[in-house]
């Protein structure tokens, strides 16, 4: 009965997922999506023309890199190339240089994307001189020990745009209660898997 309840939710969840934005623009100067940015982005109105409900995401659709997309933190690289990092065979989403985001800024006319999807150690990095943020609220996501485990952070924008971080820090208990978690949600997806 758990199960079938907890299959019941996770098909609930999912078809929440499938309305959801891919992406919000704040104050007329922030962008905020999941993932990252794509070639195909070439205006907001192309975030504003994808069909939704979204039930599957196609590989190298603008919907799939919004979601999937990371920033290449490797200086040497610029422009776009297929994510390999997350999907070695044929890749998903985009690795982005950051003469890609400054690009897209000023093509926008917008000051910042914030994006989720990675766990810096410090819960927030800065990429391509400020023009992109990648903030990430779950404190205790990776890591183990107290030298590894990553800090969460969230953002206040206040009505004139002015932006403040506040980090979240990982107690000894948090930490030990997300591992017991993490173990119990994987338990569950299996068991969702197996049924769907």
């Amino acid at each position: 009965a758990d199960n079938e309840k907890g299959l019941m939710l996770y098909r609930y969840f999912k078809e929440m997922f499938n309305a959801m934005p891919l992406a919000a623009l704040i104050g007329g100067r922030i962008l905020g999506m999941h993932g990252g940015i794509s070639p195909k982005l070439t205006s907001l109105q192309a975030i504003r023309d994808i069909q939704r409900p979204l039930e599957d995401f196609e590989v190298g659709s603008l919907a799939c890199d919004l979601v999937w997309s990371d920033p290449d933190t490797n200086p040497e690289r610029s422009g776009f190339r297929p994510n390999l990092e997350r999907e070695p065979n044929k890749g998903i989403g985009q690795l982005f240089g950051s003469d890609t985001v400054q690009k897209l800024c000023e093509k926008l006319n917008i000051e910042l994307i914030i994006r989720g999807h990675q766990a810096p150690l410090q819960g927030y990095a800065i990429f391509a001189d400020g023009c992109l943020m990648t903030l990430f609220s779950a404190p205790g996501y990776k890591g183990s020990t107290k030298s590894d485990i990553n800090m969460g952070a969230s953002l206040q924008i206040s009505a004139n745009m002015n932006i403040a971080i506040k980090r979240i820090e990982v107690t000894e208990k948090f930490r030990q209660n997300r591992v017991q978690d993490g173990e119990n949600m994987r338990a569950l997806s299996k068991g969702i898997r197996r049924r769907s």
